[in-house]
């Protein structure tokens, strides 16, 4: 065994207790952040906006917002969306990315995510409508810091977010997540400017049918 194994199992007891109070060190976090967005994102972006409750930071290492005009529903009434924008915790243990740890695992991280979902590929004429969204928009997410992931079934622009421990801290102890809502919120402030006017037509057809 190596040195920190032997220590651990030397320490089982404390280990034990510590493992615990990293569980519950994670929940309080991700709750309590997760909170502060839901207060907040209203005030980052104008328009006519939601945050879904069906996915919590805590729960699913995910947050979503849907701009209403994105918005539609299935036969059993969930909500779906021709867009999804998003917040996700990365990879099986994301919670040192999200403290600004660095990791030895590439995939885990802390994203925003604009992805085009199952609904925009059943609107009429979806491979045209797919490639206009990339000629009108592509130029714009990826000067604010966006790049493009996936191919023609499966694609997303993803920005990675790098959040310090100090800013968490500040949140989790004052209350105030200014520093720490600062990349969030610039890169949900890009959402606002995404042309998709020509999406409209498509839509309004989609709807009818």
């Amino acid at each position: 065994m190596n040195e920190s194994t032997d220590y651990l199992i030397e320490n089982i007891t404390k280990t034990y207790e510590i493992n615990n109070a990293i569980s519950n060190m994670k929940e309080e976090v991700l709750s309590r952040f997760d909170k502060s967005i839901r207060n907040s994102f209203s005030e980052w972006i104008t328009g006519d906006w939601i945050c879904t409750e069906n996915e919590n930071l805590q729960d699913d290492d995910c947050i979503n917002i849907i701009r209403k005009e994105w918005l539609v529903k299935d036969d059993t009434d969930e909500i779906k969306s021709y867009i999804w924008p998003y917040l996700v915790l990365e990879g099986d243990d994301p919670i040192w990315s999200f403290f600004g740890l660095p990791n030895e695992k590439e995939d885990q991280s802390v994203c925003v995510v604009i992805a085009l979902s199952d609904e925009f590929k059943q609107l009429q004429n979806s491979d045209e409508l797919l490639k206009c969204f990339d000629d009108t928009n592509k130029k714009m997410l990826e000067s604010a810091g966006f790049y493009l992931k996936g191919g023609k079934v499966n694609r997303w622009y993803v920005m990675k977010l790098f959040f310090s421990n100090s800013s968490i801290l500040k949140g989790l102890r004052d209350d105030d997540w200014y520093e720490a809502h600062k990349q969030l919120k610039n890169a949900w402030e890009i959402f606002e400017k995404i042309d998709w006017e020509f999406m409209k037509p498509a839509i309004k057809i989609h709807n009818k049918s």
